[in-house]
């Protein structure tokens, strides 16, 4: 076995690959950018390496600064955790050059598995069925639209390279194409270096199931069973599970089938994961299940396998890198209950899941569940990287004691100081649809979705708000005391804000058990009883969770509130002045911005990347840009002013 290997990553992968390494006695090699320098994987590791400044480009993305951190420690081998360069052959192949075992598959085989259309064309000519779909070598965006109005609407736009839901749109209509078109190579090409596009067929009610498949040097592969990635926000997964809940003996059999014979096509190594898509319009079978695109890495939910198999994937991968045999055969490999994991971002929900950027005052995390995590209290979550602060992982012997322990494992957990998707993702696994099992990737949009801004939300959902900012604020915490009037009962404010709307709910309480709230002309009586708190609301059976600043209630659909008006002022701001305000703070990229310039209405004039996205900053008129704040390349904070606007005369 290896007695070095360097962790070409950061966060809770990093940490996670540690783990086993510790536990193999192999000796790791943290690096690290600037961003993350006192950052929980680099107090693992037995030694730490800085690599460049916060920018991933300059750091983690650097290919001759890993590898001469590589040489420096004397690493033996490098693991590649997954994004950054994990699916890059060139560093796999610069890595076998300079002497070091690359964990990972041979650079070929990235490289084949690397495009998408590449991968589909493999698929095809194993006997696997693919999606119709187009695609050609600098192909135009026009001849792209020909393409997509031959198949038919609804199409996706997909980025040949890459992964993780980046460079995707789905375009409805032949008036959509172009502005699509534009987004996703643009996205592309941030998080890629490429953008071509692809165009495929969309399935309008698709599961998201994947097969994890391992091979060796020696000509063994396997499949270590299926799971379902389907509940996804912007193309990313949110929830994970394994096995995968609602389909046939008969359909789990021919997606082992299919993954085996693209992984054996290639004479595959190491760990994949062959990704397929399948029509849930009515009950799954064998004729609308089309492969989607192959990894050729560890995947983020590679922990669900683990739980339902007792194996431990990065060992394997070490194993397989130093050249030793898979460790199971087949017949060998059993699975033993059902995971679901849950992903922790932070992330503003109610603001259309913009990164949530600052310092963690508070992190508490459930005993009950499998935690990988690498935030730890005062960390700082930068606008460098993506969102993701941990992973939850709950394992029972059936499904619904998987997600009864998932449930109240999330309720035990919270980041401080961030606002974060913990009460989305309570709400999903809370849902009836999803305890039955009824889930496809527009589940948030089909049983959760966020009403439009223009909506007023009911007296009651408002009365349950508030509701329950008091029970988890002033009851629970015995300061109901605070702000009163004499002679009269103590009285507070409950300030909720949704949209750049301030909704004030007076709360009176008789005793600290007992309390009023009203809003407008509705007035109702709550108390605090042994069974929970009692509202006093005729028919209303809605869920109401509340974490840090947020509280959500779902009633047909996601309703979010928070309760500090400071938080959203920026917002305010920018959508009732001349100015151009950024809403999330990352690096500015200014475009068309220039003082004295004449914009039209919906102009793109700046993007801000943050978090391994971007965000357009368009002209909200025709107008003239009369003042420039910032300065292109720079960090900027959210808030912050980019230009000023005077009206086009």
């Amino acid at each position: 076995m290896f007695k070095s290997v360097l962790i070409a990553n950061r966060g809770e992968i990093a940490c996670r690959i540690i783990k086993t390494c510790d536990r193999l006695n192999i000796q790791t090699i943290a690096v690290f950018s600037d961003a993350d320098y006192e950052a929980k994987h680099t107090q693992l590791a037995d030694l730490a390496i800085r690599i460049g400044p916060s920018n991933p480009a300059e750091s983690y993305l650097n290919i001759d600064t890993i590898i001469a951190a590589a040489k420096k420690s004397g690493a033996e081998a490098i693991h590649p955790g997954y994004g950054f360069l994990s699916e890059n052959p060139d560093f796999a192949q610069t890595v076998e050059n300079n002497g070091i075992k690359f964990i990972g598959p041979d650079p070929e085989m990235i490289r084949l598995m690397g495009l998408k259309d590449q991968a589909k064309r493999i698929a095809q000519n194993a006997g696997v069925p693919v999606l119709q779909g187009y695609k050609a070598k600098n192909i135009s965006k026009e001849k792209l639209l020909e393409e997509a109005n031959r198949i038919g609407y609804p199409i996706l736009l997909k980025a040949v390279a890459g992964g993780g839901g980046k460079g995707i749109r789905r375009i409805n209509n032949e008036t959509e194409f172009f502005a699509g078109f534009d987004q996703a190579s643009k996205e592309a090409q941030l998080a890629f270096g490429n953008t071509e596009m692809m165009i495929e067929k969309f399935i309008t009610r698709p599961r998201h199931i994947e097969v994890q498949v391992f091979g060796d040097n020696f000509g063994n592969r396997i499949h270590l069973f299926e799971r379902d990635c389907s509940i996804q926000r912007k193309n990313q997964k949110l929830i994970e599970e394994a096995p995968a809940p609602n389909i046939t003996t008969q359909v789990k059999e021919f997606l082992y089938e299919a993954a085996l014979k693209l992984a054996n096509a290639i004479d595959y190594k190491g760990a994949g994961t062959v990704e397929f898509i399948a029509d849930a319009s009515d009950e799954i079978n064998v004729d609308k299940i089309w492969f989607l695109e192959m990894n050729t890495r560890l995947q983020v939910e590679h922990t669900v396998t683990e739980q339902i198999t007792g194996l431990d994937l990065v060992e394997w991968q070490l194993r397989v890198a130093n050249n030793e045999p898979l460790p199971l055969s087949q017949e060998r490999v059993q699975i033993q209950g059902h995971s679901i994991e849950a992903r922790i971002c932070s992330e503003a929900v109610l603001e259309g899941y913009l990164p949530s950027i600052g310092k963690v005052n508070k992190v508490m995390l459930a005993e009950n569940l499998r935690v990988e995590n690498s935030i730890e209290t005062w960390n700082s979550i930068t606008p460098f990287y993506d969102s993701l602060l941990a992973k939850l992982i709950a394992t029972g012997t059936t499904r619904e004691q998987a997600i009864k322990e998932l449930s109240k494992g999330m309720r035990q957990s919270e980041f401080g100081g961030i606002k974060t998707n913990l009460n989305l993702l309570v709400g999903i696994i809370d849902t009836p649809e999803f305890i039955h099992g009824d889930i496809n990737t527009g589940f948030l949009d089909d049983y959760l979705p966020f009403p439009q801004q223009s909506e007023p939300p009911s007296n009651s959902v408002l009365i349950l708000a508030a509701a329950a900012v008091v029970d988890f604020y002033l009851l629970q915490r015995r300061n109901w005391k605070t702000g009163f009037s004499h002679w009269h009962c103590h009285r507070q404010t409950i300030a909720l804000n949704r949209s750049n709307i301030q909704y004030d709910l007076e709360v009176s309480f008789f005793n600290s058990n007992t309390f009023n709230l009203r809003f407008a002309d509705a007035i109702s009586k709550c108390q605090l009883t042994p069974r929970g708190l009692f509202i006093g609301l005729e028919n209303v059976s809605h869920k109401v969770y509340v974490h840090n600043s947020q509280v959500s209630v779902y009633e047909t659909g996601l309703w979010e509130f928070s309760f500090a008006r400071k938080e959203f002022d920026h917002l305010d701001e920018s959508r009732t002045s001349n100015l151009i305000i950024s809403q999330v703070p990352g690096l500015l990229k200014l475009v068309n911005c220039k003082e004295g310039k004449t914009v039209s209405k919906g102009e793109i004039l700046a993007y801000v990347e943050a978090m391994k996205m971007e965000f357009t900053l368009a002209a909200p008129s025709d107008c003239v840009i009369e003042k420039v704040f910032a300065t292109n390349n720079s960090l900027i904070k959210a808030g912050e002013k980019i230009a000023q606007l005077s009206a086009n005369n």
